[in-house]
């Protein structure tokens, strides 16, 4: 058997060499490197707004979760009703008319993310506030004391998972009072751990400015610079910005960006850390700056999947499968295995491209991403689904997952060969810009 086998490989070898035989895969990649038509296609394309550019239900799923993130603002400077829109998804209202996704796209390239701070709110909530929560005054303060060892009990004793959510909810049943001593006593103990999950109260959940003091005091040494660069007044924050970006450069850069003369030292940001800077900011920057941004982290991620199929490692393509049907009580079976027949990869489902994309709709950098949805047009519009490539023929039930299977493997194998040959940036060149991305 294995002599026949040989055999049989041996025939293929000599006629693929003699009859000028390719792979589909080597068909593609030198039909490629010999069609310049696409490429100035594709250049021609990328030059496009993204008003400018016919979109798939695919891609008004994308501009969907953009769609879920933006301010009040935005739809009261551009005249859009936020209730329509926020509670339709795009592809439904285009079904009843273009003009609801024209208004919408038109509205999303426009100077909306320029405008002044007097006349829109912050894309993400600013915890300047004060309290999110009641305090329960003349609650509970006779046991000061005891809620103190708890606090240290439960901070020394349970898992980190459950540990946050006792801790905060025991913290906000304290009258207001409590609440100053609890951060007093842990702020100066040595005894109590000053936890990351204190910096998040004060940050985000609970403050009062009888605690600056205490956190002038204590800052440093307690590792709460987040605190101070968030609640403190902005001149404490531009006096001693430099000291607390000892510690928190990120949230320094993020309260002080728009300062005249601030300049952003990328070598001590990762690039997460830099573009939610960028979109909480509203700061533009240029295409250049933005394709690099966006387009680097696709790249990245192409290579170390090439790389893992040419040594042969097995790669779970359904882990990048994002937009697949969830389920609740009822299962949908019928959308599910619709989903599957009809699936084709995505740019969109890949680590971090959607985050990317939204938030360079902040920085009013749409123009990268209209390039991103162009180039995921051309990938997904050379391959087949499953459905596609049976169209014509019989699909035998018993062997439609080996089927399915196959034809995703195949794909993706075929949509990053061909992303990697197309990519909108030459070369991937920011590496050397930021510190190494943290796990996301």
């Amino acid at each position: 058997m294995e002599k026949d086998l040989q055999q049989f490989d041996d025939i293929a070898a000599k006629l693929k060499s003699e009859l000028s035989l390719q792979t589909d895969e080597e068909f593609y990649r030198n039909a490629l490197k010999e069609s310049n038509d696409i490429y100035e296609h594709l250049q021609k394309e990328y030059q496009k707004g993204l008003d400018e550019i016919e979109l798939t239900e695919h891609d008004l799923n994308l501009l969907d979760i953009i769609k879920e993130h933006l301010s009040p603002s935005f739809w009261i400077l551009n005249n859009l009703s936020d209730i329509l829109y926020v509670d339709s998804s795009l592809a439904s209202l285009q079904k009843n008319s273009n003009r609801f996704v024209d208004d919408f796209v038109k509205a999303l390239c426009g100077d909306w993310w320029d405008c002044n701070e007097n006349d829109c709110m912050p894309l993400y909530e600013s915890n300047e506030t004060g309290n999110e929560y009641d305090d329960n005054e003349g609650e509970n303060d006779k046991d000061i004391e005891s809620v103190i060892r708890t606090i240290e009990t439960l901070q020394k004793g349970i898992s980190e998972a459950d540990k946050e959510a006792v801790l905060e909810e025991l913290f906000l049943n304290q009258s207001h009072q409590n609440k100053i001593k609890i951060i007093r006593h842990i702020l100066s103990s040595n005894k109590t751990e000053y936890t990351p999950f204190w910096n998040y109260i004060l940050s985000n959940v609970w403050w009062d400015d009888e605690l600056k003091p205490d956190l002038e005091k204590w800052w440093s040494s307690k590792e709460a610079a987040s605190v101070v660069i968030e609640r403190f007044p902005y001149d404490y924050v531009l006096e001693h910005q430099v000291e607390l970006g000892q510690y928190d450069y990120c949230s320094v850069c993020n309260r002080l960006s728009k300062e005249k003369g601030f300049i952003i030292d990328k070598s001590r940001l990762n690039s997460f850390e830099y573009i939610i800077i960028l979109a909480n900011n509203h700061i533009h920057i240029d295409d250049e700056e933005a394709d690099l941004l966006l387009f680097d982290g696709i790249m990245t991620w192409m290579h170390q999947i090439h790389n893992m199929i040419n040594k042969d490692e097995a790669v779970n393509w359904k882990y990048y499968d994002r937009f697949a049907p969830h389920f609740n009580v009822q299962q949908d079976y019928q959308s599910l295995l619709l989903h599957w027949f009809n699936y084709k990869p995505s740019l969109y489902e890949l680590p971090n491209t959607v985050r990317f994309a939204k938030d360079l709709c902040f920085t009013g950098n749409t123009n990268t991403v209209a390039k991103l949805i162009v180039w995921n047009q051309f990938l997904r519009s050379n391959l087949q689904s499953y459905s596609e490539e049976n169209e014509e023929g019989t699909i035998k039930l018993e062997r439609v997952a080996e089927e399915l299977d196959d034809n995703i493997d195949r794909n993706w194998r075929r949509f990053i060969e061909l992303a990697i040959e197309t990519c909108p940036v030459e070369k991937a060149t920011i590496e050397n810009w930021f510190m190494p991305d943290k796990d996301d």
